[in-house]
């Protein structure tokens, strides 16, 4: 999260956000209360468990390719990016010459 925060200060050329913007110790704390509450899963846990298609592209592949477009690098979100693509080809027994279901790179 942290540097998805810092690209987003970068982008929009803000040092911070609004006050009335949870911060990233509250959001962490919220999900994680609302998950011992009522047993709510993060999304790609919860396809995952399904069988289904992880939400890659949109979640983590859509704000590598802004933040590539204004020339800034995310590599922890990168790896997570690849990572969760490969393991998911692995799961879905995708041959592994099959191309990445996204493109990362604007076309």
């Amino acid at each position: 999260m942290e540097e998805g925060f810092a690209a987003t200060f970068t982008i929009f050329a803000i040092p911070s956000f609004p006050d009335h913007f949870a911060s990233i110790k509250r959001i962490l704390q919220s999900t994680e209360k609302a998950g011992a509450r009522a047993r709510i899963k993060l999304s790609m846990l919860a396809d995952w468990e399904r069988g289904s298609l992880l939400e890659i592209d949109a979640i983590l592949g859509t704000p590598i390719r802004i933040a590539n477009r204004a020339g800034i690098h995310l590599p922890r979100i990168q790896s997570m990016y690849a990572f969760l693509s490969q393991l998911q080809r692995v799961a879905s027994k995708i041959p592994k010459q099959a191309p990445c279901p996204c493109n990362l790179t604007d076309t």
